[in-house]
């Protein structure tokens, strides 16, 4: 089965993902988890090196600042197919949500690759502090 999915769609997601599972006053996704899922899986956590610990419970997380050093910690997104890519930073209240994702655009094995996303990401942030 193939999931097609707009701009719009994502950023929707995004929103739901923001508000912990709350959506037009209805809870539609557990709270819980959604507060859980966007920091460092335990097993990586007793598994991996620190340098790794940028996964949660289906994000890439940034609890631990190794996503994405220079933003906020409570920052997380969802990476898919077609190179869409849904960012949420509940500290900012923002979703920024591309279709395609930044990484379409570079190399997959290029280690500067999460830098340039890192950046992508700060630009837009800085612009909101103007």
């Amino acid at each position: 089965t193939q999931i097609r999915s707009t701009a719009r769609d994502t950023a929707r997601i995004g929103w739901l993902w923001l508000n912990y599972g709350h959506w037009h006053g209805r809870q539609v996704v557990p709270e819980a988890h959604l507060r859980e899922a966007p920091k460092t899986n335990d097993f990586i956590k007793a598994s991996e090196p620190e340098d790794q610990w940028g996964y949660g419970h289906g994000f890439w997380v940034n609890d631990y600042g190794i996503q994405w050093p220079d933003l906020p910690r409570d920052s997380f997104a969802a990476r898919g197919a077609g190179a869409k890519m849904t960012w949420v930073c509940p500290s900012l209240d923002l979703v920024i949500t591309q279709n395609p994702g930044p990484w379409d655009f570079f190399n997959r094995d290029d280690p500067s690759r999460h830098e340039r996303i890192s950046e992508i990401l700060g630009r837009i942030v800085d612009a909101l502090k103007d």
